[in-house]
C-alpha cells in the first residue's frame, strides 16, 4: 500500500509466515507508484526496449546477478550476507574485534 511518500509491504515470507513491513521513503513510494502504471497483475515488471511490458522471475534476478558479479550467485547468498551483516538485539558488540576463522586442527578440548 502507498500513501503519500510511505510503503506497507504485505507478502509472505519463509515457512509460509505472513510478513508485512512499514516504510517512510519517498523515493521508493514514487517508484512503486510508477511501477504499479505499468498494465497487468504483478508489480514487478519492467519496459523492454521495443516497449513491451516483461515481468521480473527469480530467474531473471539470479542470471544478472551471475553476470553482475562474475560468480555462481543467487538472490539467496544476498539475502544471507545481509542478515550476518544485521546487528540482532540482546547479542553483545564487540568493536575493534578482529574475526579470526578456527584453525583446522582446533577441536573440543576436554
Amino acid at each position: 500500500m502507498l500513501d503519500g511518500a510511505s510503503v506497507a509491504l504485505a507478502f509472505t515470507g519463509k515457512s509460509g509466515k505472513a510478513r508485512t513491513v512499514d516504510l517512510d521513503d519517498a523515493a521508493l513510494a514514487r517508484t512503486l507508484r510508477f511501477a504499479q502504471e505499468l498494465p497487468g497483475q504483478r508489480l514487478f515488471r519492467y519496459r523492454d526496449g521495443a516497449g513491451r511490458v516483461r515481468d521480473v522471475h527469480s530467474q531473471d534476478v539470479n542470471v544478472y546477478l551471475q553476470e553482475a558479479t562474475g560468480h555462481e550467485t543467487s538472490a539467496k547468498d544476498f539475502r544471507t550476507w545481509g542478515a550476518m551483516l544485521t546487528p540482532r538485539p540482546g547479542l553483545p558488540v564487540h568493536r575493534g574485534a578482529r574475526w579470526r576463522a578456527p584453525s583446522r586442527a582446533s577441536g573440543p578440548t576436554a
